[in-house]
């Protein structure tokens, strides 16, 4: 199902992105440092959205792997704390002496 909705998802905005190309077909000029290019509105609009994402998913990327760098950073102190409470509970045991 949810496979389904994503399909759903990406189709509508495929359209409305192919839809804004044809009504945005106008050139622009893009001016920069070295010189000046023209260029379509829709490319224009089409590369920021790209970089935008790609700077995005970087963030996001950078902020997943700080996160499983402190979840096994507390897995590790998880388990030195068991093993050193097992020990320790070993340790009151008593010990039966058999005679």
């Amino acid at each position: 199902m949810r496979t389904i909705i994503s399909i759903a998802v990406f189709l509508v905005f495929a359209v409305l992105g192919v839809g804004l190309a044809v009504l945005n077909n106008t050139p622009v000029t893009l001016d920069y440092y070295l010189g000046k290019w023209d260029v379509p509105l829709a490319l224009v609009v089409g590369v920021a959205v790209a970089v935008g994402m790609l700077i995005g998913a970087l963030v996001n990327l950078l902020a997943v792997i700080r996160l499983k760098r402190q979840i096994a950073s507390v897995r590790r102190q998880a388990a030195k704390t068991a093993a050193k409470r097992e020990s320790d509970d070993m340790r009151l045991v008593p010990l039966k002496v058999a005679i």
